[in-house]
């Protein structure tokens, strides 16, 4: 590959958050102010601009905790050096923090973008709160289901991503923004319910639910026990974090 499309790729992979692999994420300053929700033994790059030339550099105001975000690097990236130039003095380059989620909980990264000798205001912060799930496993006939947003435990009760589930089993899905409202259809059986709300409705029949759907990171998150045992399905837990449906 050209060096310079090489340099180019690496950049536009500094620039963008992306999930690389099921077990790794990207963040940069897109992420600033976020609620982050991430599983056990997964790593986190925390990737900023920087300026050190200029005697700038981030500080953090607020240390996640260790025990649940265990910080295992931390560099400065020179992306000149990628294309084999001279460096160029005063360059911007990318600051760079790898983490693991060692425990369940929920820990904030804060930086600040500050010349540590002056008292003033930072130039620029960075701050994300972190929650760090347990690793749940769901198993459809014996198949692993991916979600975009990892299952999550409300009050004992599991929660996953409603489109995600739904369309594993071959439901239809409709989502109806304005009144947060959605319906789902599969084998004359129609569920519908409110985000928030503790009712929902199977055929026009008021059910009440032990924990109401919630929205995280624009996935509305629905009990799946519930949501599958009412179209017949079969859930068990193994105890052992593994969620196994049944048709």
């Amino acid at each position: 590959m050209n060096k310079y499309l090489l340099l180019l790729f690496l950049l536009l992979c500094l620039m963008n958050p992306v999930n690389a692999t099921a077990g790794q994420i990207y963040l940069n300053e897109n992420n600033n102010g976020e609620v982050l929700y991430i599983q056990e033994e997964q790593t986190v790059d925390l990737i900023l601009d920087s300026n050190p030339s200029t005697g700038y550099s981030w500080n953090y105001s607020t240390k996640p905790d260790s025990y649940i975000m265990e910080e295992t690097g931390h560099e400065f990236r020179n992306t000149q050096a990628l294309a084999e130039k001279p460096p160029i003095i005063g360059a911007e380059e990318k600051e760079c923090w790898s983490y693991k989620a060692s425990k369940t909980g929920k820990t904030t990264i804060c930086l600040w973008y500050i010349r540590p000798w002056e008292s003033r205001m930072p130039l620029k912060t960075f701050t994300a709160e972190i929650n760090v799930l347990p690793q749940i496993k769901v198993l459809l006939n014996q198949n692993p289901l991916e979600f975009d947003v990892p299952p999550i435990i409300e009050d004992d009760h599991t929660l996953v991503p409603l489109r995600a589930i739904f369309e594993a089993i071959g439901a239809e899905v409709n989502w109806f923004p304005d009144t947060q409202t959605v319906i789902a259809t599969k084998d004359n059986k129609i569920i519908k319910f409110i985000v928030g709300n503790n009712t929902a409705s199977i055929n026009g029949t008021d059910v009440q639910l032990e924990v109401p759907s919630i929205i995280i990171k624009n996935s509305v998150m629905v009990p799946l026990r519930f949501i599958l045992e009412a179209l017949g399905y079969k859930v068990e837990w193994d105890g052992n974090n593994t969620i196994n449906i049944y048709s």
